[in-house]
């Protein structure tokens, strides 16, 4: 039988060769190479990163978002007044991209740092933002004949509603927002800030909606932001 102090010491040698086999490990599963996509003047491509970075990016880019998301709201707790404090700021902020610069696609977090981009994007900062002040909240691309039309659309009290910031449209009912089912119903008429002008009528919007259902449409794309949801979703 081995003395104590030698157990003790074998058992010290065990742990180290653990933590150290544990450590070399994570080291080198940390550089395993991914890549992360990038769009700049609609060509996409692949830029190589270890996944350590990946990982550091992805962490890094949640919290700025919820740092931007609580700058903005103030801790407003009312979801009304979360959707009209987003909505003022996207109106407010997010510009037209400048004509002669590069159209990049990477993250809608890039957009609120730079401050403008297309009419996608937009629609997509301001669904994103509304997930991280606890909406449910979207956007989908249209295709129309005039092009393309990109609607933000957020939940409030099981109710869905939507906007057009590239076109500055706000879909109103007298003098309070209009309900999808109202724009469904034709009972609606639309506010133009002139952000943007748009050739698309009420009929036409009228025409992209009557059938719409967000339900159906919803995507899970803004959660996976997140590390929580992101983590249950893929278990899930």
């Amino acid at each position: 039988m081995a003395a104590p102090g030698i157990q003790s010491a074998e058992m010290r040698q065990k742990k180290i060769i653990l933590i150290a086999s544990v450590l070399i490990t994570i080291f080198f599963l940390s550089q395993w190479p991914t890549t992360n996509r990038q769009g700049v003047n609609w060509e996409v491509r692949e830029i190589k990163i270890p996944l350590y970075f990946k990982a550091l990016q992805f962490f890094s880019r949640h919290y700025e978002m919820k740092h931007y998301t609580h700058q903005i709201l103030q801790n407003e707790q009312d979801d009304l007044e979360k959707i009209k404090k987003l909505h003022t700021w996207i109106d407010l902020y997010i510009h037209t991209t400048p004509k002669g610069f590069d159209i990049i696609d990477d993250h809608p977090l890039h957009i609120l740092i730079r401050r403008y981009g297309t009419g996608d994007q937009m629609a997509d900062l301001f669904s994103l933002l509304c997930t991280y002040a606890g909406l449910k909240a979207f956007y989908k691309d249209f295709k129309v004949d005039q092009g393309a039309c990109n609607l933000a659309f957020v939940q409030y009290q099981e109710t869905w509603y939507a906007f057009d910031f590239f076109h500055g449209i706000e879909f109103m009912n007298d003098q309070m927002w209009a309900t999808l089912q109202d724009i469904q119903n034709n009972h609606f008429i639309l506010k133009n800030s002139h952000k943007n002008k748009t050739t698309l009528s009420q009929d036409d919007y009228y025409a992209l909606l009557k059938n719409f259902n967000p339900n159906h449409s919803f995507s899970t794309r803004n959660l996976q932001q997140m590390p929580w949801p992101r983590l249950k979703l893929f278990l899930g």
